[in-house]
């Protein structure tokens, strides 16, 4: 498969970051007088950016308290970023072996966040851009980030892939035209990711290297 673009989603794809997510979130529910949640929860309830996770939670993010969690949980994230951080099993040696690739990050994360860790993991010059929850107008799982990448990268669809981890991954993937390469992960069972039938399911990154040239 000739490949020109790869385009990554970030938790739970390149990093696990499934710990320090948890521990944010409960640092400010536990401020604010609600009960902790349990770490697997949390997981289950990413992928849509940090306000959404809450409001998951919470049931409801029109009050001030809401506000008030919220904004801790930014706060206590950006200085807790990466305690329990890890990059994903074998990510750094498939980003070194596709080096000469062009290689992007597409989160609903804020990049802030996303290049803080990257830059304490020293991986931040691997990626040509890094795009978060407010880079564009919409967000994953609308296809427009997507084809606006492949638009500022000049690279068609049949030569990008999406690795992802997660049902919004497949959804921007097949909206957008691209194939989509899911790693399992926690944040979505592998019968969930099956009943949607991305490209190629696979396990570690070992198992895509020779499928891409």
């Amino acid at each position: 498969m000739e490949i020109g673009l790869i385009v990554f989603d970030f938790d739970g794809t390149l990093f696990d970051t499934k710990k320090d997510i948890a521990a944010s979130v409960n640092a400010a529910l536990t401020k604010y007088g609600f009960e902790p949640v349990d770490e697997e929860t949390i997981w289950r309830y990413t992928g849509d950016g940090t306000e959404v996770l809450l409001t998951r939670i919470l049931k409801d993010n029109k009050t001030p308290i809401f506000k008030e969690a919220l904004n801790y949980t930014l706060a206590y994230y950006s200085l807790n970023f990466a305690n329990f951080t890890q990059p994903i099993d074998d990510v750094v040696d498939f980003i070194d072996k596709f080096k000469e690739k062009k290689k992007v990050i597409l989160s609903n994360k804020n990049v802030a966040i996303i290049n803080k860790i990257l830059s304490k993991f020293n991986l931040s010059h691997e990626f040509q851009a890094v795009y978060g929850k407010e880079s564009f107008p919409k967000s994953k799982p609308d296809p427009y980030p997507l084809l606006e990448i492949m638009k500022e990268f000049k690279v068609p669809k049949k030569n990008t892939i999406f690795i992802g981890d997660s049902i919004n991954d497949i959804i921007i993937s097949k909206r957008a035209g691209v194939k989509s390469f899911i790693i399992s992960s926690d944040a979505t069972s592998i019968e969930d990711i099956k009943k949607l039938k991305p490209f190629k399911i696979f396990y570690n990154y070992k198992e895509i290297e020779n499928l891409i040239k």
